[in-house]
C-alpha cells in the first residue's frame, strides 16, 4: 500500500511503467491485475493515466510551464509510436495520447478527464496543420 505522504510515488511508477511499456503491458495483461487480459486495452489505459497525470498535477514541473518536460513527453510518445510498429496492440492508445498532447497543446483536458472526449466547443489553441495532397 502506498503511504499517504508520498504523493508522487503513484506518477512515479506510472513513469517507470511508460518507461517499459511493452513489459509492463504484458506483466500487467497477463496478471489480469487491471481487470482485463487485452494488451490495447491495458496499454491505452496506462499511458491515459500517464497523460492524465501530467496534464493535472499540481506541483512543478508542469507541463504548461516547461519546456523541457514537453519536449520529454513528446520524445517518449515518439519512441513508443517506433515501438508500435512492432507492437502493435501499444497503437491506438499511442495515437489516442499524441492526438491529445497536440489538441490540448499545453491547457489541461477540459474537466481534467481523458477518454476520448470531445470538447464542446473546437479548441482555440491546439495545432493548426494544413494538410496537403
Amino acid at each position: 500500500a502506498m503511504a499517504d505522504d508520498a504523493p508522487s510515488s503513484p506518477s512515479v511508477e506510472l513513469d517507470d511503467c511508460v518507461a517499459s511499456l511493452v513489459e509492463c503491458v504484458a506483466m500487467l495483461a497477463a496478471g489480469n491485475t487491471t481487470g482485463s487480459t487485452d494488451e490495447e486495452e491495458v496499454a491505452f489505459s496506462i499511458l491515459g493515466s500517464w497523460m492524465k497525470q501530467l496534464y493535472t498535477k499540481k506541483e512543478a514541473p508542469l507541463l504548461a510551464e516547461d519546456l523541457m518536460l514537453r519536449a520529454s513527453v513528446l520524445g517518449r510518445l515518439q519512441e513508443l509510436a517506433v515501438l508500435s510498429v512492432s507492437r502493435p496492440s501499444l497503437a491506438i492508445g499511442v495515437g489516442q495520447m499524441m492526438f491529445l498532447y497536440f489538441w490540448w497543446g499545453v491547457h489541461p483536458p477540459p474537466g481534467g478527464e481523458l477518454g476520448g472526449q470531445q470538447p464542446t466547443v473546437p479548441c482555440a489553441y491546439g495545432p493548426d496543420l494544413g494538410v496537403g495532397l
